[in-house]
């Protein structure tokens, strides 16, 4: 998909990505950035700026961009040459999302290189729609968790194995309406998000990020499912955040422990 990668028409993540972003800033602002200088101005223009995020599985560079313009040093990895250079090639063309970096790695080459003694981590790691394409889902949990910081956050977005999803995911967009390639998706990859949660506390003790009482924005920062509004018409999909319907596209966060577990 790299000649297809930033055209609307082709790339349903592309509508989708608002509400990813949306859900990923409410969560940064309200659990890293709550006593710092950053959340003195919700409408700060670089809210993520003294950040380190890395987006794994970053494809063609759509969440890579939207971290970057937030203010974020990011950087993406892929193990697809063609779709990182289709990253480079589209992150030029905007001075903000310039400086990404883009490497043509994966998670677990990357914890080989990271000094456990030197600030090389990340405050954010993000795996967006990655989980249900991975062969080895707790090794990638596993070096995801490895590449953040000591209560740092990790962002996971994926599809739960449900009746829906796989009516809607598998049928109805990759075998009716052809917005997917045919075998995009394996239904047994997907998961819950209660499957999630147990594999990132066994892998890399991680812990679902839960809301704190009387906070702001969205609520609450438990798994919140992205839903449709209305059909996709002419290739335009509506996507909306919704805590009562993790039923098929679904996103949630997890901290890491401060200290190790003894």
């Amino acid at each position: 998909m790299d000649a297809e990668w930033w055209d609307p028409k082709k790339n349903p993540l592309i509508f989708m990505n608002a509400c990813r972003v949306q859900y990923i800033r409410t969560v940064i602002q309200q659990e890293l950035l709550a006593n710092s200088n950053n959340s003195s101005n919700s409408k700060n223009s670089l809210p993520f700026q003294g950040l380190k995020a890395l987006d794994i599985g970053c494809g063609g560079g759509l969440l890579s961009e939207s971290l970057a313009r937030l203010g974020a040093a990011t950087t993406g990895i892929d193990p697809s040459a063609r779709l990182l250079a289709a990253a480079v090639r589209h992150s030029q063309a905007d001075p903000r999302t310039r400086s990404i970096v883009y490497q043509e790695t994966t998670a677990e080459a990357l914890v080989e290189t990271i000094d456990a003694d030197t600030d090389t981590r990340f405050d954010v790691v993000c795996l967006l729609e990655v989980v249900e394409h991975a062969s080895d889902v707790p090794s990638l949990l596993q070096a995801a968790a490895a590449l953040l910081k000591p209560s740092g956050l990790l962002f996971v977005s994926t599809l739960n194995r449900t009746v829906s999803s796989h009516v809607l995911a598998i049928i109805g967009a990759e075998y009716v309406m052809g917005y997917l390639p045919v075998g995009t998706h394996n239904w047994n990859q997907f998961r819950s998000p209660d499957e999630i949660a147990q594999l990132v506390w066994q892998e890399g003790q991680l812990v679902p990020v839960v809301a704190r009482s009387g906070g702001g924005g969205m609520g609450q920062h438990t798994p919140m499912g992205m839903v449709l509004t209305e059909p996709p018409v002419g290739g335009r999909w509506k996507w909306k955040l919704d805590p009562t319907d993790t039923s098929v596209n679904w996103i949630g966060a997890y901290r890491k422990a401060s200290v190790a577990a003894v």
